[in-house]
């Protein structure tokens, strides 16, 4: 007897083989052909003896290679050297789809007693002559977009020049012009600090601000620095302009409160009526807790400090100083430190009242530590905002 498990697993392999002809079926009425052929293959690797399923193949095979075929006569009769590339990866489609199919022959169509009729060929001649043609005009078109000395041509050539390698490794100088393409093609984005506060900063101000992570910014066609190099002609500059700083003067104040709680201080016997001590159901004395109010002076000493960076980033040109855009910036650093000391019973404070008993007085920073500070807390606005707004000298 087949159990029910059996049962439900002949069903799903039943209703799988049902779906997936229809979905070769669907593929072959759409016209995609190859996605046909790929589906009717997947099934005979299974069971070459399906006989729909070779069918299908069959006819799925022959629409794809005519439509190739057929590409590949047009785009040659148009003789242009750009079609080059196309006849190539077509032949190339169909040398893939022949080797796809060529494991399973023969295929043997038992309800109409033949071979299914898959005609094999040899594209090698024509593969090895349109990649070489194809190679040699996207060489030459690379080359002549690069002698024009612009980003986009640059890029551009970048693109066939990928392509062409893809297909054709190695072939002549590729790999030294992708490297020239990808030079000429990237913006380079220098990245600066004006301090327009009218402040001396600390010596290792702008050293702590130029250790910024910009590589991850670093992309194609982006290359960002935080100091300039020599030879190297930017295009743009991301300017941190530090326009005022405030700092507060150290700031010590003194909080003065009481805390009082009811806790428990010892127990007593239950009397009855009697005065005598009260007894349990098992002959034990009764006892209750005794509660008494308690009471602690608390003072507590805020330690205070702060400074505020204000400023802009701006992004501009190279060439001619033009402003793309610019964005506010602002950030507060802060040295707080609070503790307490007391007069009277511990029980009565709450529990962060304990905390600050662990605390004492600190010695405030200087404003060149407070400055620091403030300018690591900007470092990672500073990166968000040029991250943002990039796309300003990506073009």
């Amino acid at each position: 007897m087949i159990t029910n498990i059996a049962l439900l697993s002949l069903l799903m392999i039943v209703l799988i083989g049902q779906s997936s002809c229809r979905m070769s079926q669907v593929a072959i009425n759409s016209g995609d052909y190859q996605d046909a052929v790929e589906r009717s293959v997947h099934k005979l690797r299974n069971n070459k003896k399906k006989n729909k399923a070779i069918l299908e193949l069959e006819h799925a095979y022959a629409k794809a290679n005519q439509q190739d075929l057929a590409r590949i006569n047009r785009l040659y009769n148009e003789g242009l050297n750009e079609n080059d590339l196309a006849i190539y990866e077509l032949y190339r489609d169909l040398d893939a789809r022949q080797d796809l199919v060529t494991p399973l022959l023969p295929l043997y169509i038992k309800k109409e007693d033949r071979n299914a009729r898959i005609k094999t060929d040899n594209y090698n001649n024509q593969l090895a002559e349109f990649r070489k043609k194809a190679a040699d005009y996207l060489y030459d078109e690379s080359v002549s977009l690069l002698a024009s000395n612009g980003k986009f041509a640059a890029r551009e050539a970048h693109r066939l020049l990928r392509k062409l390698d893809n297909f054709y490794p190695n072939y002549r100088n590729v790999r030294n012009l992708l490297g020239q393409a990808s030079d000429m093609g990237t913006n380079k984005i220098l990245f600066e600090l004006e301090n327009h506060t009218g402040l001396p900063l600390p010596p290792n101000f702008n050293r702590e601000l130029h250790k910024i992570s910009v590589t991850e910014l670093d992309g194609m066609w982006s290359d960002f620095d935080t100091e300039e190099k020599a030879g190297v002609d930017y295009d743009y500059v991301i300017v941190m302009n530090l326009e005022e700083i405030n700092m507060s003067p150290d700031v010590l104040t003194q909080d003065i409160y009481t805390r009082e709680k009811e806790v428990e201080d010892g127990w007593k016997y239950v009397l009855d009526a009697k005065g005598n001590v009260l007894k349990d159901t098992l002959g034990n004395d009764v006892k209750v807790p005794v509660y008494k109010m308690v009471f602690a002076h608390v003072k507590e000493t805020i330690q205070h400090k702060e400074t505020t960076l204000i400023g802009s980033i701006d992004f501009r040109t190279v060439d001619n100083g033009e402003l793309l855009g610019s964005f506010p910036l602002a950030t507060t650093a802060a040295f707080d430190n609070r503790f307490a000391t007391i007069q009277g019973d511990r029980r009565a404070l709450e529990s962060q009242d304990t905390r600050l008993l662990n605390g004492g007085v600190q010695a405030f920073p200087s404003d060149a530590d407070m400055l620091m500070n403030g300018i690591r807390q900007m470092k990672p606005l500073v990166l968000d905002a040029i991250y943002d707004n990039k796309m300003l000298v990506l073009n």
